[in-house]
């Protein structure tokens, strides 16, 4: 694992100039909109972890890849450890940003800054444990079309039954403060315990898959 690890970090640091571009523009960012480094960070280095799959599909890598001493659910693994490795490291980058510029400007929302960070790492896991099983299962291009589809179909589903559940007369609103109401003052720390029980279940779920689909892959 050791040597697709690095790798992979090899090819992220060929495009090091374009992450030392973003630095200084998430903290201008950061400065017009408090919150928004971390996330945007967190969410370019997410598409770049995915990106690893179209070098290693290129001029027919992976049955190289796969006569390593490396087994292909080891392969899996490590996809999904690099690309946590720059996620979580761009949203703390991001997150330090922030509260530099939260210093800079002499703002009082530290706590909230870092607890917004902290959210956002379950909800990485979430993504990623989604869209990979589809493009170890279809290469990144296909992969990644099947997945905006699927995306916006479950959109049209949701925004359908929240339609049908308001006609039929239930103010999801009030049923939601309620139940955080009932939460009582641990309600931050109870919605994120919350979100990171679920990204572990998908994530595990989501390395299994992705190492089965990749067991039966023909190259």
């Amino acid at each position: 694992m050791k040597g697709l690890l690095t790798k992979d970090f090899r090819l992220l640091l060929v495009r090091k100039r374009f992450f030392l571009i973003l630095v200084p523009i998430a903290l201008l960012l950061e400065f017009n909109q408090p919150g928004f480094a971390p996330m945007w960070l967190a969410f370019i280095s997410l598409f770049f972890a995915i990106s690893t799959f179209s070098y290693d599909e290129y001029d027919n890598c992976y049955p190289f890849l796969l006569s390593l001493p490396a087994s292909r659910r080891t392969y899996v693994l490590e996809k999904y450890i690099y690309a946590l490795s720059i996620c979580i490291g761009s949203l703390a980058i991001g997150t330090l940003l922030g509260l530099l510029a939260a210093a800079m400007q002499r703002r009082g929302d530290m706590a909230q800054l870092l607890y917004s960070s902290a959210v956002y790492v379950p909800v990485i896991i979430i993504l990623l444990s989604v869209m990979f099983p589809p493009i170890v299962k279809l290469g990144s291009e296909k992969g990644r079309l099947i997945l905006a589809a699927a995306l916006m179909v479950s959109g049209v589903i949701a925004y359908a039954a929240l339609q049908t559940v308001q006609a039929m007369g239930v103010d999801l609103t009030e049923t939601l403060l309620d139940i955080l109401q009932k939460m009582g003052k641990n309600t931050d720390a109870a919605i994120l315990v919350l979100l990171l029980l679920l990204a572990a279940a998908l994530l595990a779920a989501s390395i299994a898959a992705s190492s089965r689909i990749m067991e039966k892959r023909e190259f």
